[in-house]
Parts: structure tokens; C-alpha cells; sequence
């Protein structure tokens, strides 16, 4: 185990700039599962903000249009992710974190005949509907069962 000197942060740099960002506690950094948790969330921040630059490509050497859109739909599925993995951490909070998610998944997908369409949340999870929704039709039995 890693033992650090008194008054030292139990973070590195990055995830001391993504913890204070998110409003994460203090007396909690110290945990392996939010050390681990803020890891993984700087990791894909870093690999939005590669795919946000790709995106948007110097005029001096513009990508193929085909790339270019690829990678603004990835960088919108990857704001998406970020915005699951942020819902409820911390106290830094989007105003409508479901309109922000539709908008998202939306401006990705939409190249594919896809939409999200809003359902009614349910209240807590014993309140959600078992399996895997009513709009995803439960998979085909395997052959010989």
C-alpha cells in the first residue's frame, strides 16, 4: 500500500483537478474506489478532449468530411459518458442532466436513423421496469434450448 507524508494529498494532479471540479470531498480522497473512480474519469476526459481537437481540424489541413463527423459524434458519446459517470458525484450538477444526455446521444446518432426518446424516470430503482425496457425486444431463444 502506498503510504504518503502527512498533510499530502493521496492524488496526483489530474484527479486532484477532476475531484475539485466534480466537488468531490476532500476527507474522501483518500478512498481506493474514488481514487480509482477519478482515474478513469480523467482518462476519458483526456481522450474527449484528443477526439474534440480531431474534430476540428486546422484549416491548413482539413480532414476528409467522413472523419471530421465521426469524430464529432464520438466526442458527443463521449460527453455523454462523462455526464453518466458525473450524475450524482459531487455537488457540481448539470440543470437537466436528461435533456443534456438526449441532446448528445441525439447529435451522435442521428446519422444512424436513431433517436432517443424521452420515458418517464421512474422514482427510484425498484420502480423501473424489469429487464431490459419495453422498447429493446428480449433476445431470440438460442438455438437447440
Amino acid at each position: 500500500m502506498n503510504e504518503q507524508a502527512p498533510g499530502q494529498s493521496p492524488l496526483n494532479e489530474r484527479q486532484q483537478q477532476v475531484a475539485s471540479n466534480l466537488g468531490i470531498p476532500h476527507e474522501i480522497w483518500h478512498q481506493k474506489a474514488v481514487q480509482d473512480y477519478l482515474t478513469r474519469v480523467a482518462v476519458i476526459e483526456d481522450i474527449q478532449d484528443d477526439i474534440t481537437i480531431a474534430a476540428s481540424p486546422a484549416k491548413e489541413d482539413p480532414e476528409p468530411y467522413p472523419l471530421r463527423q465521426g469524430y464529432k459524434r464520438a466526442d458527443n458519446l463521449l460527453r455523454a459518458t462523462l455526464a453518466v459517470l458525473k450524475f450524482n458525484v459531487g455537488s457540481n450538477q448539470p440543470a437537466d442532466p436528461a435533456r443534456y444526455l438526449s441532446q448528445k446521444i441525439n447529435a451522435a446518432i442521428y446519422a444512424y436513423g436513431l433517436k432517443v426518446v424521452p420515458i418517464q424516470a421512474p422514482q427510484s430503482p425498484m420502480d423501473a421496469p424489469p429487464g431490459p425496457g419495453p422498447s429493446i425486444p428480449a433476445p431470440a431463444p438460442l438455438l437447440g434450448k
